[in-house]
């Protein structure tokens, strides 16, 4: 109540009325005016927009503001006066002076507020000739009024803000609890004194208490768990500056970050304190993640940059080393620099794409076979326990981006020739047909578990494993491959038998999808 009281108080804004609404006045008070003021009829006009409108004469007067002595009341907000050889008068206002017999007319202003304009007028009429005594009792008597019609303007203005207030305070009430019901977060609501006010039904699975039966008591009789009703309890007391959380085993294993909002009457003091518990758990799992990531993008920077620095101290050491030494040595730095690079477009491609940037394919047509015995060859050369072979057509020609093939291929043999420790042959095997060209890269490797075969395919997946952690890798490079084969309308998978090598394929359309056409 406070609130409405102030805000009814304060607030100079207008209610916006019903012409008439809150001018009426008993029928005492206008038989009074009447008598006091020695008047033979009395009118109360109000203002609407450049008009005066009666609302005690049933033949509905209305005068122009810019056009009649009783407007000129209106504008200028000062009692004015004139009789019938006034030429201010209006053509009705004369009409009124003649039918009641009346002599003068004497115009009141009624203000609502000082700081406001007049919102009407009331108009008296009087036959007698107005002397010294006679003239200041009529004024007197449509003063007092115009000050009854202005109070009962403000009254009439209080009960609707009063009225407007209590229709937002219910329907607030209403939306509030449609939004603690509605949140997805379990939430409940805390009186100051830490008893249960209200929660959702998210809240009461959470923890583990029937709201009907718990509404009113203390919160630790309502959660079972004291060690998360003590956290609720320290956070309404203001906490420690850190945002508390709880680890609860129902309906599973969980974390929840515990968010406390106060919410304050209008006398300042604490009223309710609303808790929102936020599940921190797939947050918690995507910081390990990024953590492993960054991890192993580290390792696989660190690696070819190891190599690189060492071959080039080793150049700029030894001046004896014959030319096909030095020869090798730089063919080994400069596929390091390709893994490298590599590596950096890998990443540059999966930002954009994750955060909803377009990648747009540069289509042309592209000699698939020549690409790929290019690829072959650039990782035969650092690669001396192995063999890169290349096994179908020497040409096969598709439309396609280059460059985003390259990076496809690159990642599945560099994939065959970590995954194959003890060497062996990769090949790179293409079929073709009239309308696709299929690709397999298959190694002797140890192969992948069935329950693996989809997952490999997702962001930072690495299968578990001695062998496949002593390999490294960031868990990008499948799900990259992915990405670019179905930018280009093909798909790709894998076939794999444990202890004996995997096979992954792709398919690619020889012409573009027709989106893109």
């Amino acid at each position: 109540m406070p609130t409405l009281r102030r805000a009814v108080g304060d607030s100079h804004d207008t209610i916006p009325v019903a012409p008439g609404e809150g001018w009426s006045v008993p029928d005492a008070a206008m038989e009074a005016t009447l008598r006091l003021g020695g008047l033979a009829a009395c009118r109360r006009l109000v203002r609407e927009g450049d008009w005066l409108v009666s609302i005690s004469q049933p033949d509905g007067l209305q005068l122009p503001l810019a056009d009649s002595l009783a407007g000129s009341c209106a504008t200028s907000a000062r009692a004015v006066l004139g009789n019938l050889d006034e030429r201010r008068l209006h053509a009705r206002e004369r009409a009124m002076l003649v039918e009641s017999g009346a002599d003068y007319l004497l115009a009141v202003p009624v203000v609502r507020r000082r700081d406001e304009a007049p919102c009407g007028v009331v108009v008296g009429l009087r036959r007698a000739p107005l002397g010294p005594g006679s003239g200041e009792d009529s004024r007197h008597a449509l003063v007092l009024l115009a000050e009854l019609l202005a109070q009962g303007l403000r009254l009439h203005e209080s009960q609707a803000r009063w009225r407007e207030a209590h229709a937002e305070a219910v329907q607030a009430r209403g939306e509030a609890e449609g939004i603690l019901h509605g949140v997805r977060a379990p939430a409940l609501v805390l009186t100051a004194d830490c008893r249960l006010h209200d929660a959702n039904r998210a809240a009461e699975v959470l923890l583990g208490f029937h709201l009907p039966r718990s509404r009113g008591k203390e919160i630790t009789e309502v959660i079972e768990d004291h060690a998360v009703a003590q956290v609720l309890i320290e956070a309404s007391d203001g906490g420690t500056g850190q945002t508390p959380l709880i680890h609860v085993q129902r309906p599973q294993e969980a974390t929840y970050e515990v968010r406390l909002t106060p919410v304050f009457d209008a006398r300042g003091e604490l009223h309710w304190n609303v808790v929102v518990f936020n599940d921190t758990t797939t947050l918690r799992q995507a910081d390990e993640l990024k953590s492993e990531f960054l991890s192993a993008v580290s390792h696989e920077l660190r690696t070819p940059l190891t190599s690189i620095k060492a071959f080039a101290s080793t150049l700029l050491r030894t001046e004896s080393a014959k030319p096909e030494e030095q020869r090798e040595w730089l063919k080994i730095i400069d596929h390091e620099c390709d893994r490298l690079t590599s590596l950096v477009n890998d990443l540059l491609v999966i930002s954009r794409y994750d955060t909803g940037q377009p990648i747009v394919l540069s289509w042309a047509n592209v000699d698939l076979g020549l690409l790929l015995q290019q690829i072959g060859e650039a990782y035969q050369a650092g690669a001396h326990r192995h063999t890169v072979e290349y096994v179908g057509p020497p040409e096969v020609h598709l439309v396609a981006d280059g460059d985003r093939l390259r990076q496809v291929f690159s990642n599945l043999i560099s994939n065959a020739i970590k995954y194959s420790p003890r060497g062996g042959p990769v090949q790179i095997i293409v079929e073709e047909t009239e309308a696709d060209v299929r690709v397999l890269v298959r190694d002797q490797g140890v192969g992948i578990r069935p329950e693996h075969l989809n997952a490999i395919f997702e962001r930072f997946y690495q299968v578990d494993g001695g062998t496949t952690r002593r390999v490294g890798g960031a868990g990008l490079g499948l799900y990259l491959t992915r990405f670019l084969v179905e930018s280009h309308g093909g798909a790709v998978w894998a076939e794999s038998e444990l202890g004996k090598g995997s096979t992954l394929v792709v398919v690619l359309p020889k012409l573009p999808p027709l989106a893109v056409q």
